[in-house]
């Protein structure tokens, strides 16, 4: 048993393993003052072989699964040690330390340190074996996540709240946009969502794709009076789920000019959360209270 911190709302986090053996869960508190960049305030990983469950360091930052080698989830904690967790293991090995920002990469681990070796960039890749490959260009500020898309393009916050990504067209880093708290990868890799706020939901388009979206130009979607909650992305990188207070809304973001929000389902205030499954073919929503269709 896995004790969970009690909260008004929140948004669940699912890290799945290559082989689909293993899944790691993060619970994240989800409030208008708590900066949703934040690592889970509780993490757990559950081996689906034997339903077994290990309880992990609370504000751990899931870097994913390592891409090569043995199983094993990758882990930054608050003092910046990278951690990696091997199958059926129960204490994470330590990797590296110094590390303000880690993501999963074809060929290892895209790090940023805290501090550069002599004559080096303190970005760039760490091997299996613990070798460090500088990358130009170097993330120009201190940084505080990386995502990279499913094309392998790069998108960096700042400890200032900078959003920037690596553009493959002249390899150099574009500002976004500055205030942000969190933003995410479309499934695609095509389009970026942002927030400035809880109470709004911005979306940049940054492929040569038949979006309406003007490409590098960010439009704001949604803001509402109330924050939004459990905000994800749809599996075909065109729609938004979130709930608005107790109403679950999928939000269609290019339908050829103009945005339309749909009902879908409301919980009754009843502290909910969704998650997409199945490649977007099932909606899974919990509730305290049934919930009704819309």
């Amino acid at each position: 048993e896995v004790r969970l911190p009690t909260h008004r709302s929140g948004r669940l986090t699912f890290f799945w393993g290559p082989n689909g053996n293993a899944v790691a869960v993060g619970l994240h508190r989800a409030d208008e003052t708590e900066d949703v960049v934040s690592p889970p305030d509780s993490l757990a990983v559950i081996e689906l072989s034997n339903g077994r469950l290990r309880p992990l360091p609370a504000r751990t930052r899931v870097v994913g699964w390592a891409p090569s080698g043995p199983e094993r989830l990758l882990l930054l904690n608050g003092d910046g040690t990278l951690l990696a967790l091997p199958a059926g293991a129960t204490k994470p090995d330590e990797l590296a330390t110094g590390i303000l920002a880690a993501a999963i990469h074809p060929r290892g681990v895209l790090v940023q340190r805290a501090t550069a070796e002599a004559g080096e960039t303190p970005f760039g890749l760490l091997r299996n074996g613990g070798d460090f490959q500088a990358l130009p260009p170097a993330f120009p500020e201190p940084a505080r996540v990386f995502q990279m898309a499913s094309d392998g393009t790069i998108a960096g916050l700042s400890r200032d709240g900078t959003l920037l990504f690596l553009s493959t067209e002249d390899q150099t880093w574009r500002v976004i946009a500055e205030g942000v708290r969190r933003f995410a990868w479309s499934p695609a890799g095509n389009k970026l969502l942002y927030q400035e706020s809880a109470f709004d939901v911005s979306v940049v388009n940054v492929s040569e794709d038949r979006s309406v979206l003007e490409k590098l130009r960010p439009e704001l979607l949604v803001r509402l009076s109330l924050p939004l909650r459990n905000l994800q992305w749809f599996p075909d990188s065109q729609h938004l789920l979130y709930f608005d207070q107790d109403v679950l809304r999928l939000l269609e973001i290019d339908p050829r000019g103009g945005h339309r929000a749909e009902n879908l389902v409301s919980v009754d205030r009843g502290d909910p959360l969704a998650a997409v499954l199945d490649d977007g073919a099932f909606l899974l929503v919990t509730a305290r209270r049934e919930a009704s269709a819309g």
